[in-house]
């Protein structure tokens, strides 16, 4: 008993928009990353002590990882093969586990990180 060919179009279209959404993203981090490296103003005022340079390799990475997703995703979407569904879904659920954690994370523990972050630029705009 299989998927009607109704069906299965209506999950390939979904897949293909997904992917070029993630793909959006990806772009969209490797395009601030770069920025960071290059230390274009991107709204973050000087007064944190960011290391820029890591910071932007993180975010580059994280790009170029959204978008190797995104054309398994495109490549799943056209071929409908195993051999890209399965990398397809393996690395969406990694990263869904890591961003979960990553959200946690900063959602309770983080905070006092984020306080110390907004004291520092509270105390540096007041001067």
């Amino acid at each position: 008993m299989g998927y009607s060919v109704a069906c299965k179009f209506c999950c390939k279209k979904f897949l293909t928009f997904v992917s070029l959404l993630i793909f959006l993203v990806g772009g969209a981090c490797c395009y601030f990353g770069a920025m960071t490296l290059i230390e274009m103003p991107i709204g973050f005022p000087d007064i944190i002590d960011i290391d820029h340079t890591m910071t932007g390799y993180l975010v580059i990475g994280f790009g170029g990882v959204a978008i190797l997703v995104s054309f398994l995703g495109c490549c799943t979407a056209r071929c409908m093969r195993p051999v890209f569904a399965a990398p397809f879904v393996l690395l969406t659920f990694i990263i869904g586990i890591v961003m979960a954690v990553v959200g946690l994370i900063l959602s309770g523990w983080g905070a006092p990180a984020f306080q110390i972050i907004m004291s520092q630029v509270c105390e540096e705009s007041s001067q």
